[in-house]
């Protein structure tokens, strides 16, 4: 009736009970023992002492230009442009430890206590609360009379990630505070190729670290800033300077005075971490801000970084993206004798396919920053009935990374263009797939007559499973309906059993091995090829 579950490497565990025993939380359904769907259909997860889920619980934030990812026990990367290749903070590969570039500390000046608005990096045994909403994470937590209200989101078309944090003295005598904001500069793709390049610069009249990467080539203009809200009482940007050598996030060494050491340098261990000081009469609450982002020039990132870090805007900002949300999610509302099929798909689904799947490419074990030709295809199949015009820009944008001769790029970048050429069957289908799926719902067929361009590279070798690159733009054009008739005549092939050749593979990419020789066939794709 129950399972433990432990991972020795991180100490995580958890007891899950089954979903028909919900003895601890009535007013949560689908509750496990540790999260459940509250009545605002956010997923709440309650954690106390050492409590864990098996694996981190997620929630990927994006909008069109950027995004992060959080878990129920705090911040993981955060990223602008893609999701790969220019990370602000560092995504770890690895889909149990849940480590985490970003965290808000708070100490108690006369006490020294020291702990976090999250359940990570320093656990207390008093109670979490995280909630999990569309375009929203919450979390909650209270240490010794000071009560935490951490709600993070993205704004809604900016590429700012916004964190509000409402705190409460709600004990008798009067607390002095210094919050300390943290991020671990990457703007890059990973740790060791990024940060001996990452510059920063530091705004201490207007609460701001700048960071740039001029040897990103692709990403050399951009610049990510850091900011809070309150006067910036002390700051560094060396990592090894805030954490100590051998240290953790859990016990900074730069914490364990009185001030940060000022330095403006960051060589060769880049980070942002920003204090500010509060002092809170009894009962009284005081909401900060602490904004992350980045964008094209110093000019535009400082004129966002100024506009959001003021807690006002901030709160507009979060709220205007979550309005946008419930809007979109609310066109599609389903009620079957089956109340987990109704949870799920009444805004969850949706939500998933257009925050994680099209517009953050990212998640918890994965992180690509990608367009999968035949993934996002699948994934603006859902957007016909709740955003129309996302499946029909995502229809042209799919058709303009056909080859010339009619195959098409299994994946690749958005902001460079750079992908793989492979002999993947599949995809050739799915264009055309979609397209109907797009005119018999809207009705819409003028876009058969839109027009777009082709792209042009090297053949494939017979020997040659893929190439990757960029490839160039082709002055060829055609309509996507030619677009897609082109697909489907080179995806119509016949085996010696009279069945369409695999390729590369079908839809099953782990049957690669099937095509060798280009002589194996797919039963998969002729059904395929008859709907």
């Amino acid at each position: 009736r129950w399972r433990e579950f432990r991972s020795t490497a991180t100490g995580r565990h958890s007891t899950i009970s089954p979903m028909s025993e919900n003895p601890e939380a009535p007013d949560l359904s689908c509750f496990n023992g540790i999260g459940g769907f509250n009545s605002a259909n956010e997923y709440e997860i309650r954690l106390s002492g050492e409590e864990l889920p098996p694996t981190p619980w997620t929630n990927v934030i994006a909008n069109p230009s950027a995004g992060f990812m959080s878990s129920e026990s705090g911040m993981g990367v955060t990223w602008a442009v893609n999701s790969s290749f220019f990370r602000l903070t560092p995504w770890e590969n690895d889909p149990v430890c849940d480590a985490s570039g970003e965290c808000i500390y708070l100490r108690d000046t006369d006490s020294g206590d020291l702990w976090t608005a999250t359940p990570a990096p320093i656990r207390e045994s008093t109670p979490y609360t995280t909630r999990h909403g569309a375009g929203y994470t919450v979390f909650d937590h209270a240490h010794d009379g000071i009560i935490t209200n951490l709600r993070v989101g993205m704004a809604e078309t900016d590429p700012v990630k916004i964190q509000l944090l409402a705190i409460t003295n709600a004990g008798s005598r009067a607390r002095n505070l210094v919050v300390t904001s943290y991020v671990d500069w990457l703007l890059g793709t990973d740790r060791e190729q990024a940060q001996g390049h990452v510059q920063v610069e530091v705004l201490e009249d207007q609460s701001t670290m700048l960071a740039s990467n001029k040897f990103e080539p692709d990403y050399a203009e951009q610049v990510a800033f850091s900011a809070i809200s309150e006067t910036l009482t002390g700051y560094t940007s060396n990592r090894r300077s805030f954490i100590g050598r051998n240290g953790a996030l859990a016990s900074p060494a730069g914490l364990r005075g009185d001030k940060l050491d000022g330095s403006s340098d960051g060589y060769p261990e880049p980070c942002a971490a920003l204090q500010m000081a509060i002092t809170l009469a009894p009962g009284e609450t005081r909401e900060i801000c602490i904004v992350l982002g980045s964008a094209v020039g110093r000019d535009n990132a400082l004129a966002l970084a100024s506009r959001y870090r003021e807690p006002g805007e901030a709160g507009r900002g979060l709220d205007r993206s979550i309005t946008a949300w419930d809007k979109r999610l609310s066109k599609i509302t389903v009620a079957t004798p089956e109340p987990t099929f109704d949870l799920i798909v009444n805004r969850w689904s949706l939500y998933q396919a257009l925050s994680c799947r099209m517009w953050g490419r990212i998640a918890l074990y994965q992180s690509s920053g990608a367009y999968g030709f035949r993934d996002q295809l699948q994934d603006s199949m859902a957007f016909v009935y709740a955003e129309q015009r996302l499946a029909r820009e995502h229809i042209l944008f799919a058709s303009s990374r056909q080859f010339e001769e009619g195959d098409v790029q299994h994946w690749w970048h958005p902001d460079s263009g750079r992908g793989v050429r492979t002999h993947f069957a599949d995809d050739l289908i799915w264009l055309a797939f979609v397209l109907n799926h797009y005119i018999r719902v809207t009705g819409d067929k003028s876009i058969l007559d839109e027009v777009t361009t082709y792209v042009s590279s090297p053949l494939l070798e017979p020997e040659e499973d893929e190439i990757y690159g960029v490839p160039d733009i082709s002055s060829k054009t055609n309509t996507v309906y030619g677009h897609a008739l082109q697909a489907l005549r080179r995806a119509s092939t016949s085996g010696v059993h009279g069945l369409p050749l695999i390729g590369g593979g079908d839809w099953n990419d782990g049957m690669n091995r099937v095509g060798v020789g280009g002589k194996g066939e797919s039963v998969w794709l002729g059904w395929f090829l008859y709907k």
